[in-house]
C-alpha cells in the first residue's frame, strides 16, 4: 500500500458552525469524496492533515472565534 497525505487547512469543506473556517474556494464533499476514490483506484491510502491547536487560522481569522487568539492582533495561536 502507499500513502498520500493531503493537508486540507480551509480547503476542507467544514459545516454548522466550523463552516466560517472553510475558504470560499473549498473544496465540496463531492470532491473529497472523488480525491479518495481517485487515490483508492489507483491503491493508495490517503492520511487526512487537519491542522489543529496551534495551526487553526482559518478559524481564529473569524470574528466567531477570535476570543480564543493567544494575541489578539495574531490569528496564528491559540490560548493556553
Amino acid at each position: 500500500m502507499k500513502y498520500i497525505s493531503i493537508e486540507y487547512e480551509d480547503m476542507f469543506p467544514f459545516w454548522g458552525r466550523l463552516k466560517v473556517g472553510s475558504a470560499g474556494n473549498a473544496y465540496s464533499i463531492e470532491d473529497i469524496k472523488e480525491l479518495i476514490q481517485l487515490a483508492n483506484d489507483y491503491k493508495f491510502e490517503v492520511i487526512p492533515l487537519v491542522q489543529t491547536f496551534g495551526h487553526m487560522e482559518s478559524f481564529l481569522k473569524t470574528k466567531q472565534f477570535r476570543h480564543l487568539r493567544e494575541v489578539d492582533d495574531f490569528p496564528q495561536v491559540l490560548k493556553h
